[in-house]
């Protein structure tokens, strides 16, 4: 979410004057649709995620699967 604010951010509201909040939500509105569907994500290898989402992915037995449970921050945040 911080790196999708921070993109909006550079790419629309620092290069647009956008008058009152209906104007903001058209403009929010249509790049989020950019966002989704036309423009590619490096995280997801170069596909758009209406494209990642459409795709098959290999199901895995979650049961064999061997995680290991990290704490930071006293707690704070948990990463697997």
């Amino acid at each position: 979410m911080e790196r999708y604010w921070k993109t909006l951010q550079e790419e629309l509201i620092f290069q647009l004057h956008l008058q009152d909040e209906s104007s903001i939500r058209y403009f929010c509105n249509k790049y989020r649709g950019h966002c989704n569907e036309i423009r590619s994500h490096q995280g997801i290898s170069g596909k758009t995620p209406i494209q990642f989402k459409t795709m098959e992915l290999p199901v895995t037995n979650l049961q064999s699967v061997k995680y290991k449970k990290i704490q930071h921050a006293h707690g704070l945040f948990t990463e697997f």
